[in-house]
This record gives C-alpha cells, structure tokens and sequence, in this order.
C-alpha cells in the first residue's frame, strides 16, 4: 500500500507524492499561474529529471491548456510523419495505427487509456528491433501518442525523430521543425527544447 506524503520542493510549489515500491507516484500538484518557470519532479529529486510545469494540463493543476495539448500532439505528429517519409517508413502500419490513436484522442474519439495502450504497442515494437534508426522511430511515435497522457512527451517524441536521422541531417531538421510551431505553442516548445 503507498504511502502518502507532501514534499515541499519550492516555497510556490506543493506536491502530494505517493510512494510506492515503483517510485513516487503524482497524484495532485498545486500551482500558482503566474509562475510558470516551476518544475516538478518526475522520478527523482535529480534537476535533469524534473518536469516542466508548464505542460501540466489545465485540468491537473497546470496552466497548459486544451488547445495548446492538441497543438503539440499535432505538431509532434506532424514532425515524426516528415522524419518517417525520409527514412522510408511513412507506409509502415504499426506506425500509422499508433499513430491514428494520437489523433483520435485529439479529436476526443479516444481515451488517454487507449492512447497509453497504443504506447505500449509502440514500446513492444521497439524492445523487438535492432535498427537503431526503426528504434529511434518508433520510440519518437510512441512519444507521439503518449503526448496525449503527458504533454512535455512531445518533445522527447521530436528528439527521437532527430535520432532516426543522420548526423549531419539533424540540425537542418530541428530547424524544419521549430519553424512548424504553430503561434499557441512556439514559445513554450522554443524555451523548453534544449
């Protein structure tokens, strides 16, 4: 059984942590609107491991907003679609299934479970393949679709897309895909993406 507790990480934060034998588990977090700076912890007191406050959705305590979750889950889509025409795998159907749940949760056709499921799918795929470049995709389409439990998954989903790719094509790519940001998200992505 977990055993509750609050840990108070900064003076303008709070946070309600269950600990469990798998880690600390979130179950609400408190915090001021205006602040947005603020990071939390993710699995560990380690600063590298800390979230960004400012992709907790509205509806867990967060300032994110509805229409901006969308956005990034539809601009991380967007981005991993150009990265998987340019290594040949835009025609894959495990792929296009996941990735048709991200867009279904989008559209409130599906639920974050269903999203979670086809994450999974995604993470199975991936523990079976030995292509650095097809594991790095299908981790980057899985993150997709975890956007849709966790916002902040689209950045990871868009970095892995920069892995599938050479080197040398990197730079030129994540150049393409900030210039994709639609206006509701460019900043926050721009000052969260290291």
């Amino acid at each position: 059984m977990p055993i509750s507790r609050e840990v108070k990480h900064n003076p303008l934060t709070k946070v309600k942590v269950e600990l469990s034998n798998s880690g600390p588990l979130f179950s609400k977090l408190l915090l001021p609107s205006l602040i947005p700076e603020l990071l939390v912890f993710r699995n560990s007191t380690d600063p590298s491991r800390m979230r960004d406050a400012r992709f907790i959705a509205e509806h867990r305590g967060g300032v994110l907003t509805k229409q901006q979750h969308q956005d990034l889950l539809d601009w991380a889509c967007f981005c991993i679609r150009h990265v998987l025409v340019r290594i040949g795998e835009d025609s894959n159907p495990s792929f296009m299934r996941i990735l048709d749940v991200g867009r279904a949760w989008k559209d409130g056709k599906a639920s974050v479970g269903e999203a979670r499921n086809a994450v999974f799918a995604a993470i199975a795929i991936a523990q079976e393949l030995d292509d650095p470049v097809k594991i790095s995709a299908t981790r980057a389409v899985g993150h997709v679709v975890a956007t849709a439990h966790m916002a902040d998954h689209s950045l990871r989903a868009v970095d892995y897309a920069l892995k599938a790719l050479d080197k040398d094509d990197r730079s030129a790519e994540r150049q393409w895909q900030n210039e994709q940001l639609p206006a509701s998200i460019r900043t926050l992505v721009l000052t969260a993406r290291k």
